[in-house]
This record gives C-alpha cells, structure tokens and sequence, in this order.
C-alpha cells in the first residue's frame, strides 16, 4: 500500500458521465434526505478575508433540493455531500443513481481491495457538488482515499503523514497537528484526475470559483478498532477475560484506536493461515488478559485470525 499521495488519470468508465453537473444535481433529487447541504452566507468582515458564514439547509424540507439546486445554477455558494456507497465486509448497497459509480468500483477496486485486506474490508464512495469558494478545513480518514474530480476547479492540500506515524501499529486521528508536521504538497485537479490521498494523511479541500465543482470520493480499507478485537475475544470466552488500557478505549471517530492487519502481511505474499507474529507479539503487548497463560493467549488471538478471515467478519472502522 503506498503511503505517497499522487495524481492519476480518471478511469475510462467514468467517460460514461457526459454532463457530471446535472447527473450529481439528479443523484442529489433522488436521495435529497440523505445527503448534507450548505450554503455560506456572505460576510461583513471582508477587510479579514472572512469566508462567510455557513449554516446548514434542512434536506427533510420540501424545497432543500430546490434551494440546492438553484444555489448550483445561479453559482451562488452551496455545498453538497452525498454517501453514495457505504459497504462493510461485503454488505451494503448503492443509493438511487449510483449505478454509473458502483459499477467501476466492482470492477476494478474490489478485485484489489480482496487481494489486500483478507480479513475484509469497507469501502465508501461519497458525491460532492459546490458553487462558489467552499473549504473542507484539515482532516484526515482512516483508509486510502481516491478523489475523482469530474468538473469545475478544485485543490487539495496534502500534508504526507510523518514516518513516526506511518510506522506506528496502533493509532488514532487525535494527533492532527502531528499529522501536519511535514511539509504539505498543493495538487490543482482538473477534470479528468483522481488524486490518491493514503490513510491517515491529513488534507484540505477547496472547491473554487462559481462553476460547479464534482468530484466522487472513495475510501477503503481495513483499519480495525482494538476495542472490536477485545469483545470478540471476550465472546469466544464466553466471559470478560479481556480488556485494555484506558487510553485504546476511546470511541468517538478521533479517538477510536486502530490497527491495520493488512500492514502485518509481508508485501508479495497471501495470508497466513496462522495470525502473522509480529501482530501476535503487538497485541499481546496491548491487551490486557487475566485467567489466561500465554499458551492459551496465543491460541485465541489464532482463532481470532482464522474465523475472521474464514467468514470475512470485518466489523467495520467505528465503533456504533
């Protein structure tokens, strides 16, 4: 998995959109109560360069779409997002006019992401339709991320993630000014280009300009929150033998701690059938276990691996 972010050219499937503005305007009509709207209202204090401020437009009233829409046409500053895709160990399903995005996910992205994360994985495709300026301030998400933009200006400010966190097993995205450390790489998209943003690597968009901007999002990968792991094993135990310390216990999205099995996976190689040492050893450091000699603590981590992998049992990136 590369950890260097990168511009790639859009896939030929995504030809198939020939007017993206008004195929992301249809998306939104069909599951307008589903989706995120904003509008940012000018401000008062431009001696500051201000950017206005933003409230929310309500998608369960009868003209959000309407009011959208217009924000879109007229270039007045609207900001919209749509989770067009949200699949979770094999389940899950596509929103109303997803069809054209989820069929070259099918047929190119999960042959790979099969091949990388045996244990099973998620993947999420969001849609994402601005008029006017509009900032996504820093953040970071746990998996890769592949932004393909398909109209208007756009520009994404990616600080690549420190080698003290690409090399740490567990973590959490707690630590943004960490994560911004390094110094960042401005990537101007034009239509036509997917930008590869890799786990973890905190970024910030901007959609620029009155004409609309779309681009389609995609995130995937494996990461798995340790406090899944310890109920898991405390389930095959029928008992609470398993815990951890207090600070791998958050569950909120930025504080939620996390590891990647793919990473213990030697690169070139298929996936063990016995769980790989060196995540044996970092769990074992981790977990906190009673009533349990290591024999017995090495057997059920192996077990953990096995039926996880057997059954594909991925629970998921969050704690619900």
């Amino acid at each position: 998995m590369s950890l260097t972010p990168k511009v790639m050219k859009l896939p030929k499937e995504f030809n198939k959109i020939k007017d993206p503005v008004q195929w992301a305007l249809h998306t939104f009509q069909l599951n307008i109560k589903h989706s995120t709207l904003q509008i940012t209202h000018p401000s008062s204090d431009k001696e500051n360069n201000s950017e206005g401020e933003i409230s929310h437009i309500n998608s369960d009233h009868p003209g959000a779409f309407t009011t959208f829409a217009n924000g879109v046409n007229y270039g007045n500053p609207v900001h919209g997002r749509l989770e067009l895709i949200n699949i979770i160990a094999g389940q899950g399903k596509a929103k109303d006019g997803a069809q054209l995005v989820y069929k070259p996910l099918q047929k190119g992205l999960v042959p790979v992401l099969e091949k990388l994360h045996p244990l099973g994985y998620f993947v999420r495709a969001s849609l994402w339709l601005s008029s006017g300026n509009h900032r996504y301030s820093a953040h970071c998400d746990a998996g890769d991320g592949l932004l393909f933009h398909l109209s208007g200006r756009k520009t994404v400010r990616v600080w690549p993630t420190p080698k003290a966190l690409q090399q740490s097993a567990l973590f959490d995205f707690s630590n943004l000014e960490e994560r911004m450390a390094e110094d960042y790489i401005d990537f101007n998209l034009k239509p036509g280009q997917v930008l590869f943003i890799p786990s973890g690597a905190a970024h910030e968009v901007w959609a620029k300009g009155e004409d609309p901007a779309v681009s389609v999002s995609f995130h995937s990968g494996s990461t798995y929150p340790i406090l899944h792991l310890c109920d898991s094993l405390n389930q095959s135990k029928d008992k609470d033998i398993f815990s951890l310390p207090e600070k791998f216990q958050g569950t909120r999205k930025k504080t939620t701690t996390f590891f990647e099995p793919s990473r213990f996976i030697p690169k070139g190689y298929e996936a063990p059938e016995d769980i790989p040492q060196s995540l044996q050893d970092m769990l074992k450091e981790t977990l906190i276990a009673k009533d349990i000699n290591e024999q017995e603590l090495d057997a059920a981590l192996n077990q953990w691996w096995q039926e996880t992998m057997a059954n594909k049992s991925y629970p998921g990136d969050f704690i619900t």
